[in-house]
């Protein structure tokens, strides 16, 4: 049940993958006219919500209702998963289902590792090494660096 429509909302719902792998729909806050960092259409608002990730905090939603984690593994539109496995072929599907093996989080293990920065394979594989070996303490960590990595940026 989609709470929000995308055109001219503050949120909107967008489905992704989850865990075991089941879809579900993300809350995201709009700060932005497009999804492009370097579309000259971008709120200023947009850029700096964007840019400290406070744009993910909708996402509170799907942690109270069990959907996702504060800390996991990226959620993943189905589009996005389709690419990657055009343009890395069959070995990213492996390493793709090992990260669904956690709930996604709001934040998480390539969230403070360097963002976007990291390529798309290494994101995953940093998501799916979280996924075999998360425990409370490697969540506390994540938590703690997190502030750092929103700021890092701005």
């Amino acid at each position: 049940m989609k709470m929000f429509e995308v055109e001219g909302k503050v949120v909107h719902a967008v489905e992704f993958w989850k865990h075991n792998p089941k879809l579900f729909e993300k809350y995201k806050k709009n700060g932005w006219k497009l999804e492009l960092d370097d579309d000259p259409r971008i709120t200023k608002l947009g850029k700096i919500l964007r840019q400290t990730s406070i744009d993910e905090m909708p996402q509170v939603i799907n942690v109270l209702r069990g959907e996702m984690s504060v800390v996991g593994p990226r959620a993943y539109v189905e589009p996005e998963l389709q690419d990657a496995k055009k343009r890395y072929g069959k070995t990213i599907t492996k390493v793709i289902k090992e990260s669904l093996a956690a709930k996604p989080g709001i934040t998480g293990p390539w969230q403070v590792s360097g963002r976007n920065e990291i390529p798309w394979n290494q994101r995953v594989a940093i998501d799916a090494d979280y996924a075999k070996r998360r425990s409370i303490l490697y969540d506390i960590y994540i938590i703690l660096k997190t502030p750092f990595a929103m700021i890092s940026k701005w």
